[in-house]
């Protein structure tokens, strides 16, 4: 898994905010973290140091739910997890059953009904060039331009 690459990605698509701004159910600052209450700040250094603990937690997260998987997946699908963990939280994605159940097959050969089941969801509307890559790098396995 290339974690410098899930941060460069992280950092293009949450972009950067010094100041506390209220995100759908939370207060979030910096490169798309939780903040603790309104008006919080942070610098960009401190925002970097919490993005980096966010995602070895979301690494930690996605070697919970997939470390009995039957089969290898791709670093970049790997990192597509990775990426839907830190913003939604294991158990936002453990609510993706018929994702994660085709994933953890003993075959899981067929991404693009992966990919139908992570783009059949609320979040992918809620986080829209986004969504759309991580939908197109699981379906296909290939990197996509990140879209800011």
């Amino acid at each position: 898994m290339n974690i410098l690459r899930i941060i460069d990605r992280l950092k293009a698509e949450e972009g950067f905010s010094p100041v506390a701004f209220w995100d759908r159910k939370q207060w979030t600052f910096g490169w798309g973290c939780k903040a603790p209450h309104e008006g919080a700040t942070i610098t960009e250094a401190e925002a970097t140091a919490l993005l980096e603990t966010r995602v070895e937690e979301a690494i930690k997260g996605y070697n919970t739910l997939f470390h009995d998987c039957p089969t290898p997946i791709s670093e970049l699908r790997q990192e597509c997890l990775v990426d839907m963990i830190f913003n939604l939280g294991v158990d936002g994605v453990r609510h993706f059953r018929q994702m994660v159940d085709d994933i953890m097959d003993k075959d899981p050969d067929d991404w693009n009904e992966i990919a139908d089941h992570a783009m059949d969801s609320l979040w992918y509307g809620q986080v829209k060039s986004r969504a759309v890559r991580i939908v197109s790098e699981l379906r296909t396995g290939k990197p996509m331009e990140v879209i800011a």
